[in-house]
């Protein structure tokens, strides 16, 4: 590692309760404020969907704005589609995103190829997350090539 750098990694647990949650969205707002200008990601479970067509955009709109406060993106994300399900199987089973990894720009610059995956849910109702840190590699200008076919 040719820069000194320092990454900051909150762990979160969302309530199941959407007052509580928005205590959540403003003590992300704080630890924003307090990690500007480090490297920052934020992930697990939120217990809050970011889009979906099962809920209305009001329901989302707190979480959203937190993200979009904190000026955060979701990180790239291998495997299932799905972090959670309820357990049922057949017509009655419900799955869902509540588990993702959100990071700042700093993040990416920093660890431009991280990434994280979901594993297969075992006894779980969550799906294990593995995040994957792997530092930028600056190897220099790229070469210009011109094929003709």
């Amino acid at each position: 590692m040719g820069e000194d750098y320092r990454s900051f990694l909150t762990v979160v647990y969302g309530s199941n309760y959407g007052s509580e949650r928005n205590q959540l969205w403003n003590e992300l707002r704080h630890i924003n404020r307090t990690f500007i200008s480090n490297a920052w990601a934020v992930l697990r479970d939120f217990n809050c969907a970011r889009f979906t067509d099962n809920l209305s955009f009001a329901k989302l709109a707190s979480f959203n704005d937190c993200i979009a406060n904190c000026q955060l993106i979701d990180l790239k994300h291998v495997g299932s589609k799905w972090s959670w399900h309820n357990n049922n199987v057949g017509s009655g089973r419900i799955v869902g995103s509540f588990d993702r990894v959100l990071c700042n720009h700093l993040w990416i610059d920093t660890l431009a190829n991280s990434f994280y995956e979901y594993h297969n849910h075992a006894t779980n109702d969550h799906a294990p997350m593995v995040l994957h840190l792997i530092e930028k590699i600056n190897s220099g200008p790229k070469p210009f090539r011109y094929f003709n076919y």
